[in-house]
């Protein structure tokens, strides 16, 4: 079976979520994965990560780092984009290899630490 690297990416993002066990019908329904594709994944795990997880950031996550970042951190409301594009002009040369945890890590801090220089809104 072919796994493309945006499918991957997929399964990614909802294991990042932390929201639900990887062997959990749910955690498949929030992607556009089969059944198939998300038993072959996680059966074959490894050996896609070493294959397609070289470069785990590229656009297409970079695109979602925001989205991903509202779901990890729901107490934190981002309002607007303004963060997510400073962050990402400040640090989109350090992307490369960085795994898309390390990436949200990075971006947290990079939110708690500047919060005079961006819009951020902390709901207790």
């Amino acid at each position: 079976m072919e796994i493309t690297k945006q499918q991957f990416y997929e399964y990614l993002e909802v294991q990042q979520m932390g929201a639900y066990n990887m062997l959990d019908p749910r955690a498949r329904e929030l992607t556009s994965l089969t059944k198939k594709e998300w038993i072959y994944i996680i059966k074959n795990y490894i050996d896609l990560d070493k294959g397609l997880n070289k470069t785990t950031l590229i656009p297409y996550q970079a695109k979602n780092l925001k989205s991903l970042f509202q779901r990890k951190y729901p107490n934190i409301t981002l309002n607007g984009d303004k963060p997510y594009i400073e962050f990402h002009s400040k640090y989109a040369d350090e992307f490369g290899d960085m795994k898309l945890s390390n990436c949200l890590n990075l971006f947290y801090n990079y939110v708690i630490n500047s919060e005079d220089a961006v819009d951020v809104q902390k709901c207790l």
